[in-house]
């Protein structure tokens, strides 16, 4: 690991021929990545090297899932999946209605999808599907996700059109699909993937530009994937520059609002910052230009004209005329050009960067050089946006989605206050699917109440710092109140609450514990909780024993608060434990990673919540003895000392340090 700062090594990435940088291999992977640049902002130099092979993880196709919303249920999705028919028949779709279907990009989220969603289901009755390939979509691997996930979720997708069309007799005359970023290649691969007729509209919101190539229409979407294809181009650029869109018209008809490449109200001090940095606000404003178009009173407005400059010019202001986005006749072809206004200025103070420091949250075999010269202008995301995802035995893999003081949405569940509740938060740029193999553990087991934490709006994007200063916090409080809410509205008893949270979800759920009002939270567990821009003397921002009545951790990747390491080292609960050291885990070595979107070290980060989903149910278990070093533990010397099990048997009146060793596969426990 090493930081540079040299202009000319920047300069050296930014004008990297792309011959130089397109370097992909499906098994070892072999990399040397000046290319993250690209898919990066222009104000950030990046120069990532991984010296070994790069093995990738492999996500399930079957975890890309379809959030249907209808006007009777404009919130809260119903989950369909391909092939499972039982799932179609019991949800509200009508094949009836008009179907739009809705792809988010790399490392997004159906959230990026609500605002279209809002807009139709409040103009008309319809059918809104939001494509959930976040499993896929997610992870610093950028290249691999272009060259292998993307299609995969094209055609899993395309699948699962033709499924609907089968077994509801559903018109393909009726279905609209689109796509922001990696999702309009998505949806243009399911459009050339369908078997059972043909897409009649396809629209592509800025579609990712980086690692495609105009003359392989094969891998992204083009005119031939449906019978009508409209793009919005919001950050187009080459396909080796450091916009995230392409320039070059694809479609049908493609629509360049203020030139295509940059868009009003995205200066560098008031940005729509995303996990892209800033030329995200660009990128994303393709999104909000589509869902405003819906139901706009006056339209946008656009030209046919050959060039910018001749728009700029007015040459073009006699020629034809079309409203972009969604009132865009389907008979329209060719190049259009129009100007629209800035959006409301959104500020939230000034947070001054200058980040070597992101690396502490990152892998230590890559090297990063980042350099940020400019004030950066946060997006503070919308607290509200975290939801909580309700699993029984009675929807043991579909969720009901709770609200805080939704009253309603409480009432018309499964939740059933006689029973345990197992609450479990997520950490950084990951999602509730982190919990499910605890969720599938308890669920297996017992009856309870499982409650995954959905803060994923919060939780993402590059700009961790500003995460861990304020989007932990405030999640921590809505978690805590939103456990008040349990209680004052069930009658549930604190005393059947257990908290359970990964990496920076482990700070959210001990502040919720501190946050609420109305009991103690009798137990918390964290799971490698984070460590980098944590204070041990902070407790009031970290998790920590005053938290709960009992708070017991498992650590995996401990490490200072200023190395490479994920999680925090020290003891900070009534029982810590350390398997095989609590640094780093058998089985995690450079050539056989779980990879997430920490790189390598997410391996040994992650394995806590393995370790944890295991103990539920494990016959042998996680067998532990107190230590004071891993030495000691190494030498045999604490072999005669007491001992308990670690996860989910650990009792609440076990106190200390303890030590253990774990399987390199699973099952992990040795007993």
């Amino acid at each position: 690991m090493f930081f540079l700062e040299s202009p000319e090594l920047c300069k050296l990435v930014q004008n990297s021929d792309s011959s130089e940088i397109r370097q992909r291999k499906m098994g070892s992977f072999q990399l040397v990545i000046a290319s993250l640049v690209l898919v990066l902002a222009p104000t950030w130099c990046y120069v990532i090297r991984y010296e070994e092979p790069f093995e990738a993880r492999e996500p399930d196709i079957n975890t890309v899932v379809f959030e249907l919303f209808t006007p009777f249920n404009p919130t809260q999705p119903q989950i369909l999946e391909l092939d499972n028919l039982e799932s179609l028949q019991d949800s509200f779709f009508d094949p009836s209605l008009p179907t739009k279907i809705f792809a988010h990009g790399w490392n997004g989220s159906p959230l990026s999808a609500y605002s279209t969603r809002d807009a139709y289901l409040s103009r008309e009755e319809c059918n809104f599907i939001a494509v959930d390939w976040s499993v896929l979509a997610s992870g610093i691997e950028y290249p691999l996700i272009v060259e292998r996930d993307v299609p995969r979720a094209a055609v899993h997708t395309g699948q699962f059109i033709d499924f609907i069309v089968k077994n509801t007799e559903t018109s393909f005359t009726s279905i609209h699909l689109m796509g922001h970023s990696l999702g309009a290649h998505v949806v243009g691969g399911a459009g050339a993937a369908v078997t059972l007729g043909r897409i009649p509209r396809i629209t592509g919101l800025d579609p990712a530009g980086p690692f495609f190539s105009l003359n392989d229409t094969e891998t992204r979407l083009d005119a031939s994937d449906g019978d009508f294809v409209d793009v919005i181009h919001t950050n187009g650029g080459t396909l080796t520059g450091n916009e995230l869109g392409f320039l070059p018209p694809i479609g049908h008809i493609d629509f360049y609002p203020n030139g295509g490449q940059f868009q009003p109200g995205c200066a560098t001090n008031n940005i729509e910052s995303t996990a892209q940095g800033r030329g995200g606000c660009d990128h994303g404003r393709s999104v909000s230009y589509f869902a405003e178009s819906i139901n706009s009173d006056v339209g946008f407005g656009a030209v046919e004209c050959a060039t910018e400059e001749d728009f700029v010019a007015g040459l073009c202001d006699e020629n034809p005329s079309v409203l972009m986005g969604d009132p865009t006749p389907i008979s329209a072809r060719g190049i259009y050009y129009l100007l629209t206004t800035p959006e409301k200025q959104r500020k939230m103070g000034s947070f001054q960067l200058v980040i070597a420091s992101l690396v502490l949250a990152l892998a230590p075999t890559w090297c990063y050089v980042i350099r940020y010269e400019e004030p950066f202008e946060e997006r503070a995301p919308n607290v509200s946006t975290i939801v909580f995802e309700l699993f029984t035995q009675s929807n043991p893999a579909r969720p009901q989605i709770l609200e805080l003081d939704n009253l309603e949405s409480l009432q018309q569940s499964s939740f059933d206050p006689s029973l345990p509740t197992k609450i479990f938060a997520h950490g950084w740029n990951s999602s509730p699917r982190s919990a499910y193999s605890s969720r599938d553990a308890y669920l297996s087991r017992e009856e309870c109440n499982f409650i995954a934490v959905d803060w994923s709006v919060l939780a993402s994007g590059i700009e961790y710092p500003l995460i861990v200063e304020r989007d932990v916090p405030r999640a921590a409080v809505y978690t805590g109140q939103f456990i008040d809410f349990l209680v004052e509205n069930t009658q549930t008893s604190f005393s059947s609450i257990h908290l359970m949270g990964h990496s920076l979800g482990a700070h959210v759920v001990g502040g919720a514990g501190a946050a609420v009002t109305l009991g103690r939270i009798p137990r918390i567990t964290g799971l490698d909780p984070a460590g980098p821009f944590f204070s041990l003397n902070d407790t009031e921002t970290r998790l920590d024993a005053s938290d709960g009545d009992f708070v017991d951790i498992i650590h995996t990747d401990g490490g200072s608060l200023t190395g490479n390491e994920l999680g925090i080292l020290a003891p900070i609960g009534h029982i810590d434990f350390y398997p095989n050291g609590g640094q780093t885990q058998p089985g995690c070595r450079a050539k056989n990673v779980e990879l997430s979107v920490q790189g390598r070290d997410g391996c040994d980060h992650g394995r806590s919540v393995s370790y944890f989903a295991e103990s539920i149910n494990s016959d042998v278990g996680f067998r532990a003895v107190e230590c004071a070093t891993e030495e000691d533990f190494i030498a045999g010397l604490c072999n005669d000392n007491p001992s308990v099990l670690m996860g989910d048997p650990t009792p609440v009146t076990a106190r200390g340090i303890y030590y253990l060793a774990t399987s390199d596969t699973s099952p992990y426990a040795l007993g």
